[in-house]
């Protein structure tokens, strides 16, 4: 496993800054960065931004649909994004990940939502251009804790003048089943590729 990366996992960090929230018919999800060093909330902003045109297949639908953007500013040192679902009121959760996708699934009676972001292979883009020598390991740049309900995303070092702009995604809808897939696909489709400026 790559150096940074197997520290970053191991290591919990105390320093932590509120980067924004995502509100849900069932709680608010909190965003926030964590770090060896105390980051000011001038190194991210977080915003909710207008999804872009999008069609399901025939027979799926989704009530509502946000994206959200969370640009972190240069920093000098590998930090984690962490999404927490602990305020979230649900029966049910676990992960939904494919296609560059990774997303946790949120279930409340026949209340279904997702709730995720592009996958740890877009940072791997940078950290190893040469995709051939890419080791395996690298591919987890994002944890998932379900017992305590929250998503890690470990975000290297950024280099001066080099900003990485994190969307995230949500969309639910009230009357769904086991087989529906609708909430995953709205969720997935509207996610821009992270952007490394």
């Amino acid at each position: 496993m790559v150096d940074w990366l197997k520290s970053n996992k191991q290591t919990e960090f105390s320093n932590k800054t509120h980067c924004g929230d995502i509100d849900t018919p069932l709680g608010s999800i909190t965003i926030t960065a964590s770090a060896d060093i105390l980051l000011s909330q001038d190194n991210f902003s977080f915003e909710i931004v207008e999804p872009p045109h999008f069609t399901l297949f025939e027979g799926q639908a989704v009530d509502h649909i946000n994206l959200y953007q969370l640009t972190i500013k240069p920093t000098t040192t590998a930090l984690k994004i962490i999404v927490n679902f602990e305020k979230i009121d649900c029966e049910d959760c676990y992960p939904e990940s494919g296609e560059c996708y990774v997303s946790i699934r949120l279930e409340k009676g026949a209340f279904q939502m997702n709730v995720g972001t592009r996958d740890g292979e877009y940072l791997n883009y940078r950290l190893y251009p040469d995709r051939h020598k890419l080791p395996y390991e690298a591919f987890e740049l994002i944890e998932f804790n379900l017992n305590e309900r929250y998503m890690v995303i470990n975000v290297p070092a950024l280099q001066d003048g080099e900003t990485i702009v994190i969307s995230f995604s949500t969309a639910w809808k009230n009357n769904s089943n086991d087989e529906d897939c609708s909430t995953w696909e709205a969720a997935d489709r509207i996610l821009p590729s992270l952007k490394i400026i």
